[in-house]
C-alpha cells in the first residue's frame, strides 16, 4: 500500500512514498521510502497508537539534537491520518542498507571475522562516547539496533529508550 504524504526535511520539503515493511516492533513498523523529488531511499518509522507515537517523539526529539558519524541521521517528521481516523507520527531517517549486525551475522551464518568484530566495535564504542559526552544513554544496544551502512560505517540507532542525563559532564 503505497501512500503520497509530506513531511519537512532539514533541507525542504517533498513528497514520498512509503513502501514495505522493513522491520517491526510493539511500538509499529518500518517502512523503505523513496523521495519523490530526489529519488533517494530513506525508512519511514510509523508509530500504530498513541503511547507508540509518545516514544516515537521522544526518539525523534534526541535524534534531532546528535549530529555524529555514528547515530542514524534523522531527517525530519510528520503526522499522517490513520485508517482509523486517528493522527500516526512518521519519523523519517537515514536509510542504511546492510541492515542490523544481527542481519548481518545470519546472513554471513552466524560467524563474523575478527577484524571486522575489531572495526565495528571501535566504532560503537565511539558512538557511546558521543552519546555520553552529550548526556545521553542509549538504555537499549544490542545487535538489532546497531545498523550497517554499504561501505562499512557502524551506526547506532533505535533510542526510542534513551535518556537525557539531566547534568551532562
Amino acid at each position: 500500500m503505497a501512500a503520497t504524504n509530506q513531511f519537512s526535511s532539514l533541507q525542504q520539503p517533498c513528497k514520498w512514498v512509503k513502501g514495505k515493511v522493513i522491520g517491526s516492533g510493539s511500538y509499529g513498523t518500518v517502512h523503505l521510502a523513496i523521495n519523490k523529488v530526489t529519488g533517494g531511499l530513506f525508512v519511514a518509522k510509523c508509530a500504530h497508537s498513541g503511547v507508540a507515537s509518545k516514544s516515537l517523539e521522544h526518539e525523534a526529539s534526541i535524534l534531532e539534537s546528535l549530529d555524529s558519524p555514528y547515530m542514524v541521521r534523522c531527517m525530519g517528521k510528520g503526522w499522517q491520518k490513520g485508517s482509523d481516523g486517528g493522527a500516526k507520527l512518521n519519523v523519517f531517517m537515514e536509510y542504511m542498507a546492510g541492515g542490523s549486525l544481527s542481519d548481518m551475522a545470519e546472513k554471513f551464518g552466524g560467524a563474523v571475522d575478527e577484524e571486522v568484530i575489531r572495526l565495528y566495535t571501535k566504532q560503537i564504542l565511539n558512538g557511546l562516547k558521543y552519546l555520553h559526552e552529550n548526556g545521553i544513554v542509549h538504555c537499549d544496544l544490542k545487535c538489532k539496533n546497531v545498523l550497517l551502512g554499504s561501505s562499512g560505517n557502524i551506526k547506532l540507532a533505535d533510542f526510542g529508550c534513551a535518556q537525557r542525563l539531566k547534568d551532562p559532564g
